[in-house]
């Protein structure tokens, strides 16, 4: 049995293809997700069979952080006794609980990160660290030895044989294709990488989107509910077109049908690199690997002060997705099969 802990809503599109391929195979496999953001709801839109586990949402402190962690760990840990003799490899992208959980009970553990300036404490636990190829395995010191890297982006993974439908853009966006359709993903204020200097810039790249109202259209993620109410106000006073999907969205064809992206880190402004959408950092925490790697090959522009703002351009794109290698994916399938055999044998 394969064992993969999904503990945020990115994760969910990492492990898709990956859970379909053992699937197609026969392999028994455990699948359990936090209950935070959309990750839950994603899973069963996806159709994945997932064991909700874990409280409600996050806290803002460091010692609510620790509980959410250490009670999620818990339950975990009772849910792998449940099929301690059944399961061979544990596996997740980076789940803090999980490496706790697989650990008290001795379980194989495999990780995927691609943010090495995240807390990297657990990483002594695990057997092997799979990463972005442009992350230098020397970031991990003396657990070096454990990193394994794969021929692409984590990104890649997903992309590489995603299922753009064009009938599937919602109506609030195909109702404004005349004008430059920008997807905005705001700085997370949650996150142990939050920086003031996104904030500062956030609020200029707003006012951007004001001076050029007439022309644009803008579609906002928020990551909070008490940030999404700001914003509605904010632009709303501000007079600004914009649209706050609720529910599930499948948030890659969006990207892919948009003209650009701009976003204060995370996994959306990638995502539109490896599409070829023009795609936009403003993101001021210290910058991975990955990131600076697609800024040197002219894939994402970083906004780090006002004077860079003229860098973005609202302008219509046409043409289809770029299309995205498989390589990465097909490396990774066949790690996670011959460890998943060799912890079977």
């Amino acid at each position: 049995m394969l064992w993969i802990d999904l503990e945020n809503a990115p994760h969910i599109w990492i492990m898709w293809p990956i859970i379909q391929y053992f699937r197609k195979r026969g392999i028994s496999l455990l699948l359990t997700a936090r209950r935070f953001s959309y990750t839950v709801d994603l899973a069963n839109y996806l159709g994945l069979q997932i064991q909700p586990v874990g409280p409600v949402g996050t806290r803002k402190s460091k010692i609510g952080k620790v509980w959410i962690l250490f009670s999620r760990a818990v339950e975990l840990w009772d849910i792998a006794r449940s099929y301690k003799k059944q399961i061979k490899l544990a596996f997740s992208h980076g789940s803090r609980a999980q490496i706790i959980a697989a650990k008290l009970h001795r379980i194989p553990m495999l990780i995927m990160d691609d943010y090495e300036y995240s807390n990297q404490f657990f990483v002594r636990f695990v057997d092997k660290l799979l990463v972005p190829f442009p992350i230098s395995k020397e970031v991990w010191g003396k657990y070096s030895r454990k990193v394994v890297h794969y021929p692409g982006l984590k990104e890649e993974i997903y992309l590489a044989n995603f299922n753009f439908k064009s009938e599937e853009i919602p109506k609030e966006i195909l109702g404004k294709k005349e004008k430059v359709v920008i997807i905005f993903r705001p700085e997370s204020r949650l996150a142990h990488y939050y920086s003031y200097q996104s904030s500062i810039l956030q609020r200029m790249i707003i006012k951007k989107f004001a001076a050029n109202k007439d022309r644009i259209f803008v579609v906002v993620f928020p990551r909070e509910k008490e940030q999404e109410q700001e914003l509605v106000k904010y632009f709303n006073e501000l007079g600004i077109d914009f649209w706050i999907p609720h529910g599930i969205i499948n948030g890659p064809l969006i990207i892919a049908f948009s003209d650009l992206v701009i976003g204060g880190g995370g996994t959306m402004t990638r995502e539109a690199a490896v599409l070829g959408v023009p795609s936009y950092s403003f993101f001021s925490g210290k910058w991975g690997g990955v990131d600076n790697y697609l800024e040197k090959v002219g894939k994402l522009v970083r906004i780090k002060s006002d004077s860079d703002l003229n860098k973005i351009k609202f302008e219509k794109r046409t043409g289809p997705p770029q299309e995205v290698s498989t390589e990465a994916l097909e490396f990774v399938l066949k790690f996670v099969e011959e460890y998943l055999q060799c912890s079977q044998g």
